[in-house]
């Protein structure tokens, strides 16, 4: 008997100083108990040791935030690392481990109040009308101001800063990233020259407004919009002061400047485009923006800017780039060095012709040469590493490149031509063409269950260009 009791004190000694294994229950610490969405938290503790640790991100519905593994020491220790989405709220729990070796903490995550931005509204002469619709809104809101004209007076339009944003009275418009201050402009109704024979007493209203134009100094640049067309000149360009003014063509004016043929094409009104000074820039360009109707655009065909040749009465393609606007309109965008009248045309696409992207932070609206596209997993930034993330497949396919993934070895691997990226999951080492790259973060497999890398890398080693405009939030990837 003692022997046996001798025997099983020795077992259980043993048994504790042997290492951790499979089947124990693993430790999990987390950098700290509340986080904010956007904020980086780490995931740290104990496992089986070398063992490849899952670790998982749950709210309170069950849906999975964050999922992904990180490969634990000689000593079973881990660490991961892994940014809040902005999907989560109140309390997540957070697990890792595989099987019954799982150990789980819980973290309190607290959403920001949205950012209201405030509308003022203004009249440009007291008792000429009255607005309604201004006062605070969250970015993203649909907001819709009201003009109403009193008697004797005629509603011209809305302006910003001097431009002019809408000919509608009820002026409806997607909350911005800024506070705006909008201006309800009335003209009082013409007295005299009333009747077909000029005959007395009035009543008739002014011509509807069609352009606008404003008074830019050469040193200064500046901007000028009407309707769905805006122009936006840099300092520098012009060659002396100048009024630079955008007028929308009637339909009939269109009709006679582009031919029948094309006339099925057009997927936006023309505009003219003039100045008081030179009409060419020489090595110098100003940007134009023309928002258009994707629903004009023909299936395998994209959006494409076109000025008309003055001399030969012919529309002439312009490399142009696609962007959706705060206001949720498609605009085809282009630099030119001259000037003259532009429209948007539905053109098939050329392998000359670039191929651009557009993607907006936290957004599942996405363009591809134009057309819109749902993502099924939205672009967020790592703050850790300041890097933004997208989805692999969607960017590089966008792009023209072949996505394959091995699950045994856990890879992704791009193809384009003669050019190959292969990726790890949870390595920051990227083979391009067989040599080694360091990334600033790993790739990760996040929800619904997509595979995000870091966009810079991924667009310019395919050759493209990225640009981000951090007031919108707006990526634009190109490649010609």
């Amino acid at each position: 008997m003692k022997k046996l009791v001798s025997f099983l004190l020795i077992s259980l000694i043993m048994i504790a100083s042997l290492p951790f294994q499979a089947g124990a229950a693993g430790t999990i610490a987390l950098s700290a108990a509340s986080a904010g969405t956007g904020d980086a938290v780490t995931v740290t503790g104990v496992n089986s040791p070398n063992a490849w640790v899952a670790v998982k991100a749950v709210d309170g519905l069950g849906n999975i935030l964050v999922f992904d593994t990180v490969k634990a020491d000689n000593n079973g220790a881990y660490s991961f690392t892994f940014t809040v989405p902005d999907s989560a709220g109140g309390t997540i729990r957070i697990t890792a481990g595989y099987g019954a070796n799982v150990a789980s903490a819980d973290l309190s995550v607290n959403q920001p109040s949205p950012q209201d931005h405030t509308v003022t509204l203004a009249v440009n002469q007291p008792g000429a009308g009255t607005v309604s619709g201004g006062g605070s809104y969250a970015q993203g809101a649909d907001v819709t101001v009201t003009a109403t004209a009193a008697s004797g007076y005629t509603f011209v339009n809305w302006t910003e800063s001097g431009i002019t944003v809408s000919s509608n009275a009820a002026y409806s418009f997607v909350m911005g990233a800024t506070d705006r201050t909008l201006t309800a402009n009335f003209a009082a109704q013409g007295s005299g020259g009333g009747g077909n024979n000029g005959g007395g007493g009035g009543g008739g209203s002014p011509t509807p407004t069609n352009s606008a134009s404003k008074f830019i100094k050469a040193g200064e640049g500046g901007s000028v919009r009407f309707a769905d067309a805006a122009v936006e000149v840099p300092a520098g360009t012009l060659p002396a002061d100048a009024t630079l003014k955008v007028k929308q063509l009637s339909e009939k004016e269109a009709g006679d400047l582009v031919p029948s043929g094309l006339r099925v094409k057009l997927g936006s009104d023309v505009y003219e485009i003039t100045t008081t000074g030179g009409r060419n820039f020489g090595d110098k360009t100003i940007t134009i923006r023309i928002a258009y109707d994707p629903a004009k655009i023909a299936e395998g065909e994209r959006p494409v800017i076109r000025y008309r040749d003055e001399t030969t009465g012919e529309w002439i393609d312009l490399p142009t780039a696609v962007e959706q606007g705060a206001d949720g309109k498609w605009y085809a965008v282009t630099q030119v060095n001259h000037l003259t009248k532009f429209a948007v045309f539905s053109a098939q696409v050329q392998e000359t012709v670039k191929k651009v992207i557009v993607l907006t932070l936290g957004r599942r609206e996405a363009a591809v040469d134009g057309s819109p596209y749902t993502l099924d997993a939205v672009p967020f930034v790592d703050t850790k590493a300041n890097r933004t993330l997208v989805p692999i497949r969607f960017v590089s396919e966008a792009l023209g490149a072949k996505v394959d993934w091995d699950a045994a070895t856990r890879r992704v691997t791009i193809k384009d031509g003669g050019r190959e990226i292969v990726l790890t999951l949870g390595s920051r080492d990227a083979l391009v063409d067989g040599q080694t790259t360091a990334l600033d973060c790993a790739p990760a497999v996040l929800p619904p269950g997509r595979t995000f890398v870091p966009l810079r890398f991924v667009s310019e080693t395919l050759g493209a260009a990225v640009d981000y405009d951090p007031v919108n939030k707006r990526i634009t990837i190109t490649r010609f």
